[in-house]
C-alpha cells in the first residue's frame, strides 16, 4: 500500500477513492481505537460495527466540499458515527450533513430545527406574536412596563405598583418553538417546546412570587428573601428564594421531575415535603398513590441539555428520544409493528435538520418515513 498520512486517508476514504487495503485500514483503527476507550464493548459489537461501516459508509458522498479542512472533518464523522452508534453513543455536531441517497429521499419532506418564538397573552386577552411584534414597549399592564429587546426576549419592568389591579399573562410556546423572558423582579425562565407560563404582571401576589407552569422551563430566580419564589404544576409546588433549578411538567411523560441545579427548593406534593440539595430530583408520578422519588445523582448535564441547544440522552428508550424530536420539530410520531428495546446514549445539537438525526437513527436498523399532509408533518416509525 502506498505510503500516506492519516488526512489524506480519511479524505480518501470520504471520496471513495480508497483500495481495499485502504479501507480495512480506516475501518479497523477506528474500531480498534474506540473499542480502547469503550472496553465494555463485545467482540461481536466490534464485528458488527465493522460490517455497518462497510455496508453503510460506502454510500456516502460529501454534498459539494468547499474546504479540505471541512472534508477531513466530515469524513472522521462519517467514520466514527457508526462505531459510536454501534456502542450506544453518538455525537453529530456537523455544520453540514453528510448525506447519501436515503436521506436525499427523504429530504424532500424534511423538517427545519425549531427556533426562538413564543406567544405572549394578555390579561384583556390580546395575543402577541413575538416573532412577528417590533422591538420596544408591547404593554403596560399592573405598573409594569412589557417590552422586547433587540434580542428577542420578553423583559418585564415595574414602575409603579401601589395602585395597579392584579392582571395575569400568559408566554408560551408551541411545538418547535423556545423562549426566555426576564421577569420583574429580575428573574429569567427558559421555555422548552410546548411549554406555557402564567403570571402576574406584577409577580408579587400575596406576599409570594408566583407563577405557573405546564410543559417545561428552567428558572434562574433572583434572591428576595422577603419574597418566596413559587412555581405551582398539575400536583405539585415548588418555593424558593433564589436558585436554579429546572422542572419538567409535560402531561405525556410520567411524572413531574424537579432538578436543583444550585441553591435550594422545598417541593410540596400529596401533603409531602421534600427538601432537595443541588444535583437532586424529585419524580412526582401522575398516577395517584405513587409515592414521591428522590434521585440523590441526577444528570444535570442531560437535564439541562435543552436549554443549552442540545438532545443529550443516557439510556433512553426510542419512545423518549421520539418524544423529544415530537415536540422540537413539531411533527407525530407513529410507530408501525414492534417498537425497538435499544436505549440511545450521546448528545447532538438542535439546531439540525431533522433527517440528520433520522439518518444516525437508521444505524440500528431503525427506518423512519416522513410524510405530510393538511400541513402536518408525520414520522412512522419500523424496524
Amino acid at each position: 500500500m502506498k505510503r500516506t498520512n492519516a488526512e489524506e486517508l480519511l479524505i480518501k476514504y470520504a471520496e471513495g477513492r480508497c483500495t481495499n487495503e485502504e479501507r480495512l485500514l480506516v475501518e479497523a483503527g477506528f474500531v480498534t481505537d474506540f473499542k480502547k476507550h469503550y472496553k465494555e464493548v463485545s467482540a461481536e459489537e466490534t464485528e458488527a460495527a465493522h460490517l455497518k461501516i462497510k455496508s453503510r459508509l460506502d454510500e456516502y458522498v460529501l454534498s459539494k466540499p468547499k474546504a479540505r479542512k471541512v472534508i477531513l472533518w466530515q469524513a472522521m464523522v462519517a467514520v466514527a458515527a457508526v462505531v459510536m452508534i454501534m456502542m450506544g453513543i453518538y455525537f453529530f455536531k456537523a455544520p453540514r450533513p453528510i448525506v447519501n441517497r436515503h436521506t436525499e429521499i427523504v429530504n424532500k419532506n424534511d423538517v427545519a430545527p425549531g427556533k426562538m418564538g413564543a406567544t405572549l397573552t394578555l390579561a384583556n386577552g390580546k395575543k402577541i406574536r413575538l416573532s412577528e411584534a417590533a422591538n420596544g414597549q408591547l404593554a403596560v399592564e399592573s405598573g409594569v412596563s412589557i417590552s422586547k429587546t433587540s434580542e428577542g426576549q420578553v423583559v418585564y419592568k415595574s414602575t409603579d405598583q401601589s395602585s395597579a389591579p392584579v392582571s395575569q399573562n400568559t408566554m408560551s410556546t408551541e411545538k418547535g418553538e423556545t423562549y426566555m423572558l426576564t421577569l420583574p423582579d429580575g428573574s429569567k425562565v427558559w421555555l422548552n417546546a410546548a411549554s406555557s407560563i402564567t403570571y402576574n404582571a406584577g409577580l408579587v401576589e400575596s406576599g409570594k412570587r408566583k407563577v405557573k407552569l405546564t410543559g417545561e422551563g428552567y428558572f434562574e430566580v433572583a434572591k428576595d428573601k422577603m419574597h418566596p419564589f413559587v412555581v405551582q404544576t398539575g400536583n405539585q409546588e415548588v418555593e424558593v428564594l433564589g436558585t436554579h433549578f429546572n422542572i419538567n411538567a409535560y402531561l405525556d411523560e410520567q411524572s413531574v421531575n424537579t432538578t436543583l441545579v444550585e441553591g435550594a427548593v422545598r417541593v410540596t406534593s400529596q401533603q409531602e415535603v421534600f427538601k432537595l440539595k443541588p444535583g437532586q430530583q424529585t419524580l412526582v408520578s401522575y398516577r395517584p398513590g405513587q409515592r414521591v422519588q428522590v434521585i440523590n445523582n441526577a444528570d444535570i448535564g442531560g437535564i439541562i441539555a435543552w436549554k443549552n441547544g442540545l438532545f443529550k440522552f443516557h439510556k433512553a428508550s426510542l419512545r423518549d428520544v421520539m418524544r423529544q424530536l415530537s415536540r422540537w420539530y413539531n411533527v407525530e410520531v407513529k410507530y408501525n409493528g414492534e417498537i425497538s428495546n435499544r436505549v440511545f446514549t450521546g448528545e447532538i445539537t438542535r439546531n439540525v435538520n431533522l433527517s440528520q438525526i433520522l439518518e444516525l437513527l437508521r444505524f440500528l436498523d431503525l427506518e423512519f418515513i416522513i410524510s405530510q399532509k393538511n400541513q402536518k408533518t408525520t414520522i412512522t416509525v419500523t424496524q
